[in-house]
C-alpha cells in the first residue's frame, strides 16, 4: 500500500501499486455480493473494476460491458467464460480481492 487520503468520515481511497501496477481504490464504498437488492451485482461490479476489470458502470445491471469484465475475469482465474455471475465467481472475486 502505498498511500491513502481522507474523503470522508466513511470513505477512504487508497492508492496500491502491486507489480508496477496502480489502483485507487476507494475503501468503504462496496457492495455485498450476497443478500441484495440487486443480487449482488453492484458488489460485483466494483469488485471487478478495483481489480482491473472494465464493467462500466457500478450500477447492479449485468449490461454487455459487465458481462464481458465478468467473462475477461472468468477466463483469467481459470473458470467457465459465461459472463454469469454464480457461486464459483463469488468465490474466486472472494479470494483474489480479499472481501
Amino acid at each position: 500500500m502505498d498511500s491513502s487520503r481522507s474523503r470522508s468520515a466513511t470513505e477512504t481511497e487508497v492508492t496500491l501499486i502491486f507489480d508496477g501496477l496502480e489502483r485507487v481504490i476507494a475503501i468503504g464504498q462496496l457492495n455485498p455480493m450476497h443478500n441484495t437488492d440487486d443480487d449482488g451485482t453492484s458488489g460485483v461490479q466494483a469488485r471487478l473494476r478495483n481489480l482491473g476489470y472494465h464493467p462500466e458502470e457500478v450500477d447492479g445491471i449485468v449490461a454487455p460491458h459487465t458481462a464481458a469484465a465478468i467473462r475477461a475475469f472468468q477466463q483469467a482465474h481459470g473458470l467457465s467464460p459465461t459472463g454469469h455471475i454464480d457461486s464459483a465467481l463469488l468465490d474466486k472475486l472472494h479470494d483474489r480481492h480479499r472481501c
